[in-house]
């Protein structure tokens, strides 16, 4: 066990890389945005966060390689359904000392470093809830789940995910900054909105800085 996982405050995070792009041409995941792939926009995101223990869980061995190159502890599998990548992660996790776990979307890669420091904080006060992004009342994801979650999560079946544990009333939420931090990419329409909306911050924070 590795000096972070044996701090008492480490989090721990999942990063879901396993989806089949059924309605994108290629992998998503493996896109092109702003110059890198999407899921290395996600892990770059996440890497600047502390005490925060990172997983990432794909069958794609090209994925395993970005992760594997950025110092990154990954799962590769072919394992079938959405609650295996979860399985997985979990049982990577199992015995790490996590206090929480964060799930992490892979093709979710605008999240705010804000928002993720958010995230943390909010569960740091209130540790026995899940904690989740939100944009007013639009549920989204990343979601932190709390220890006493942790044996659901484990034994999940299906093709779904944890949002099926979830109970908004019993769930922290944390407002987003703006509605693109939600956004994720099924197909190659959303990833040329993102890449637009990417495009004009960088032009509107390159005049700004005229």
């Amino acid at each position: 066990m590795d000096n972070l996982a044996c701090r008492p405050d480490v989090i721990g995070c999942i990063v879901m890389a396993s989806g089949r792009s059924s309605r994108f041409p290629g992998n998503k995941l493996l896109a092109n945005l702003g110059g890198e792939p999407v899921i290395e926009k996600t892990l770059s995101g996440l890497q600047s966060l502390d005490n925060l223990d990172l997983v990432v869980v794909t069958r794609y061995p090209e994925i395993q390689s970005i992760a594997v190159r950025k110092g990154l502890f990954c799962i590769l599998h072919d394992e079938p359904v959405k609650s295996d990548t979860i399985r997985l992660g979990m049982e990577y996790g199992a015995d790490r000392g996590w206090t929480g776990c964060m799930f992490v979307q892979g093709d979710q890669p605008l999240v705010h470093l804000d928002s993720y420091q958010a995230l943390l904080q909010a569960f740091q006060k209130k540790p026995d809830r899940a904690c989740r992004l939100y944009w007013h009342s639009q549920a989204g994801a990343p979601v932190i789940f709390p220890q006493n979650m942790f044996a659901a999560l484990r034994t999940m079946t299906g093709d779904h995910g944890g949002n099926v544990l979830l109970n908004d009333k019993e769930t922290t939420a944390v407002q987003a900054s703006s509605p693109w931090e939600l956004m994720d990419i099924d197909t190659k329409e959303d990833l040329d909105k993102m890449e637009k909306y990417c495009a004009d911050r960088y032009f509107s924070a390159l005049t700004s800085s005229r």
